[in-house]
């Protein structure tokens, strides 16, 4: 089995039961490890399971500890990244960026206390999980094993994101109304029409985040109500081109919808549709570089419209291996929203695919593929 990352080796059936039997042995010891509000698990020097707490089997919803003995941290917080290869937990290209992987083989390796944290995107309805992992090795007649403890961090990183949002964000757009509001009084003339006219722009970008955020929640909280209607694609690509044309991630830049995008129509939210695509073609034009060009347009691929963006410039790999993460961004602390909302709403609530790729000779290519007919109920959460 080859591996990217981590060894992939793994111990025997009857090593492991060796190794759960020694520590039955020191069942004393580990009482306090039980008792303990945290989720903890004990692993081996091949990062496989051989005790876990109850907190961390209630969190999985595990019957006993006979179904996780063995199985890595990955493998039972059910990481969309653990069964790309072979090999499990730890050796596919993506746990190149994991922190858990890192602290875990860091402490195996030096055989030293590490602290990380890590992003998981997990299997069932993407949900994001954000955690500090801790590891400390123990010794025990002779045998290393490494205590992992998981903190849950999602609302920190939660709190850091709205705070940004709030404090940054919402902050510059709101001054720059109360700016034009200002020089809206001052004058009579042609010239306040324009204002009023940016005004209205800046008010509509306002609401606009306000709202982007509440969504993201409700999704996230499984709240979320997906009301599907007709949408005729190629004036609901044209408007949003209008619209991200005149976006300040445009400065500098040129926005050009392919002449070629399909005319077609199809079924689907179109308010969570505008997000998605809002996300997309943004984080294009950011990732643009200044006088070049984002392509975006949209095509036909058997019953799905397929909507793309493409900009000049190869992904740097550590941003390409940690696309989607929620926490994750290029941009500074309390950023990184834009494509894990993408991930969720598009595939989890629109029934589609979104995917990218990237390389020095083809520029980076993102792709959200819709089914033209919705698939779900009239009205779904």
């Amino acid at each position: 089995m080859g591996s990217f990352c981590a060894s992939p080796e793994r111990s025997d059936p009857a090593e492991i039961a060796a190794q759960v039997e020694k520590i039955h042995t020191h069942s004393d010891g580990f009482r306090v490890l039980d008792a303990v509000f945290g989720m903890t698990m004990v692993l081996n020097q091949n990062r496989q399971i051989i005790h876990a707490n109850p907190s961390l089997l209630r969190f999985l919803g595990a019957s006993g500890q006979e179904t996780v003995i063995g199985l890595r941290p990955g493998e039972v917080l059910s990481c969309i990244n653990a069964p790309l290869m072979d090999g499990g937990c730890g050796t596919s290209e993506f746990c190149q960026t994991c922190g858990a992987v890192a602290a875990i083989t860091h402490a195996i390796a030096e055989k030293c206390t590490d602290v990380q944290e890590c992003r998981i995107l997990r299997q069932k309805g993407l949900e994001a999980l954000d955690l500090r992992v801790a590891v400390v090795p123990i010794s025990l007649a002779g045998e290393d094993f490494f205590v992992v403890t998981l903190v849950d961090i999602s609302h920190e990183k939660r709190r850091q994101v709205l705070e940004r949002l709030f404090f940054h964000d919402i902050m510059n757009t709101a001054g720059a109304l109360r700016g034009y509001v200002e020089m809206t009084l001052m004058f009579n003339d042609a010239r306040r029409q324009k204002y009023e006219e940016s005004i209205k722009d800046l008010s509509d970008m306002l609401f606009e985040e306000i709202s982007a955020h509440r969504d993201l929640a409700r999704a996230e909280n499984g709240d979320l109500v997906v009301v599907p209607r007709s949408i005729h694609v190629r004036a609901f690509l044209e408007r949003m081109h209008e619209i991200f044309s005149a976006h300040p991630a445009a400065e500098g830049r040129q926005l050009v919808m392919d002449p070629e995008s399909c005319d077609v129509e199809m079924f689907s939210d179109a308010v969570l549709l505008q997000r998605v695509l809002g996300n997309m073609i943004r984080n294009s034009l950011e990732a643009t570089p200044t006088g070049e060009t984002t392509i975006m347009g949209c095509r036909m691929e058997g019953g799905m419209v397929g909507f793309f963006t493409k900009n000049p410039g190869e992904m740097a790999e550590d941003v390409r291996l940690q696309m989607f993460h929620r926490s994750f961004s290029t941009k500074g602390p309390g950023r990184g929203l834009g494509t894990y909302s993408m991930k969720l709403l598009g595939e989890h609530y629109l029934h589609g695919h979104i995917h990218f790729s990237s390389s020095k000779e083809d520029g980076t290519l993102f792709m959200a593929s819709f089914p033209r007919l919705w698939l779900g109920d009239e009205e779904s959460s």
